[in-house]
């Protein structure tokens, strides 16, 4: 893969997976990593046909899930309590920082954790 080492919200992920042109070079022309949160929201999703499980795998292949590490955990802590966010979301801004990767969003809940390296994506 080439181009930048970005960190992907879910959002994002969904977006890529129903056809979204417009997130679609941001997927593809750039090395993505995204939270294991993701990975487990993106397979959660009710009604997944067979067809849409091998669309996310394939999507999953190319990228690198990062894990929880208990390093993380005041990162996530902090930024729960002071960003308000649910604590999804609190973990994967702070795999984001964790990693130091700027990360691509449509939530514009994220604009409140300090620290965190952000684009928006309309």
């Amino acid at each position: 893969m080439s181009g930048l080492e970005v960190f992907v919200d879910t959002n994002l992920l969904i977006r890529f997976l129903a056809g979204d042109e417009s997130v679609h070079s941001l997927i593809l022309e750039n090395e993505i990593f995204l939270s294991f949160i993701s990975e487990l929201e993106l397979f959660a999703k009710p009604g997944l046909s067979r067809e849409d499980e091998l669309s996310i795998e394939n999507l999953l292949r190319g990228c690198h899930v990062v894990h929880y590490s208990d390093e993380m955990k005041e990162t996530i802590i902090r930024i729960r309590r002071t960003a308000r966010l649910k604590l999804p979301d609190s973990i994967i801004a702070a795999s984001a920082i964790f990693h130091n990767l700027t990360m691509l969003t449509a939530d514009a809940a994220f604009r409140r954790v300090s620290g965190l390296s952000l684009v928006m994506v309309g």
